[in-house]
């Protein structure tokens, strides 16, 4: 379920010569910075994400007061507001398997298949107790989704 019209060009791009450069530089020092940067793009991806959002996230949105629609909220980490209670942004793929998958790829992967493995990242919100259901590490979110009914986009 795609949660975004469509990554930036020039950040596929990026990711797709960060992954040649990793491969293909003779200094080690310049392919672990490679890798490092390629890290932090898998764990900034949210950023460029549209965020869905559990039925029972919105419901808790609204009874906490939030005006307008929750998607449409960028927050990454706690928040004192009320109307942010009980709830939480998660990044339904993690960012070491995102990793992972691009690593995959090979040394020198076509921009085609890069898109394709950054648009499996997804971030939605959900309450506090379903995230205390999410199993830690690498998640099986397509599992887990299935048990989740999402709110649908306006």
């Amino acid at each position: 379920m795609p949660l975004r019209e469509s990554l930036p060009d020039e950040l596929i791009e990026n990711v797709a010569d960060l992954l040649g450069l990793r491969a293909k530089t003779r200094s080690a020092d310049l392919s672990a910075w490679a890798e490092h940067m390629l890290q932090t793009a898998c764990q900034r991806i949210d950023g460029f994400i549209d965020p869905a959002a559990s039925v029972e996230a919105m419901a808790q949105w609204e009874r906490n007061g939030g005006g307008g629609d929750l998607r449409a909220q960028r927050l990454r980490g706690a928040s004192r507001a009320k109307r942010f209670a009980g709830l939480q942004c998660e990044s339904a793929m993690p960012a070491a398997q995102l990793f992972d998958d691009l690593i995959a790829l090979g040394p020198v992967p076509s921009r085609p298949r890069v898109r394709e493995v950054l648009e499996t990242a997804e971030v939605v919100w959900l309450t506090r107790e379903q995230v205390a259901g999410l199993p830690r590490g690498y998640r099986d979110w397509r599992a887990f989704s299935k048990t989740l009914q999402l709110s649908p986009k306006p």
